[in-house]
């Protein structure tokens, strides 16, 4: 998602910085403190989403933040998603069924790549015993 920085998934600090200037509530240049813990927690909530979800493996999952400034080989745009769904419930904001949509989208996409490895086949419903 952001190839000008580096080929690796972007660092917590730089999604949280999109996120809010796609939600357009202020500049993502000035998240501090409180606010860049309470996206932590949105961050690793999304990470808990990634680990459980039903089409990947556990050599799949991925370790939680600690900080704002670590990365974590989490698809940028999952992780992008997932940050404007919690604010935006969060905010209990009217822009929460469009940002819930995208995330689960986009969460279902990204694990779908990981698990059929990149290769573009049809979803296919299994049972899940």
């Amino acid at each position: 998602m952001n190839p000008h920085i580096k080929d690796t998934p972007s660092p917590l600090r730089t999604v949280i910085g999109q996120a809010l200037r796609r939600y357009g509530d202020f500049s993502g240049a000035s998240v501090q403190g409180e606010a860049a813990s309470m996206f932590l927690e949105f961050a690793n909530a999304v990470v808990n989403d990634w680990n459980f979800h039903p089409s990947l493996e556990k050599q799949d999952s991925v370790e939680h933040y600690v900080s704002v400034d670590e990365s974590r080989a989490l698809p940028d745009v999952v992780l992008l998603q997932g940050l404007l769904m919690h604010y935006a419930a969060q905010q209990a904001s009217q822009k929460f069924p469009l940002y819930q949509g995208a995330y689960y989208q986009a969460l279902n996409s990204e694990a779908h790549k990981v698990w059929t490895g990149g290769r573009n086949t049809p979803i296919v419903m299994q049972v899940i015993r």
